[in-house]
């Protein structure tokens, strides 16, 4: 696949989830299709659901810095910080 097409995918999907942060900062509710945790009622769903987006934000942008050749590639270093379990 095209570096150039790698990037697009990785930026767009990294402001999708940025968006869906902010959103959630906003108004106080993070949301999925099988879950939705409100910042009062559920502050460790909130907490945990926000650090993996945080989490997956910084897995799309190594995965474009990759794209660039600005670094190795996330996804053999996630295999060799897993060793067996991956």
């Amino acid at each position: 696949m095209d570096n150039v097409l790698i990037y697009c995918a990785y930026m767009a999907m990294a402001a999708f989830i940025a968006w869906t942060l902010f959103r959630g900062v906003k108004t106080g509710v993070l949301a999925g299709e099988n879950y939705r945790y409100h910042r009062d009622a559920q502050p460790l769903g909130f907490a945990l659901s926000f650090a993996l987006r945080i989490l997956v934000i910084g897995f799309c942008l190594a995965g474009m810095g990759h794209a660039l050749g600005l670094n190795g590639d996330p996804m053999a270093t996630l295999r060799k910080a897993l060793g067996p379990f991956a």
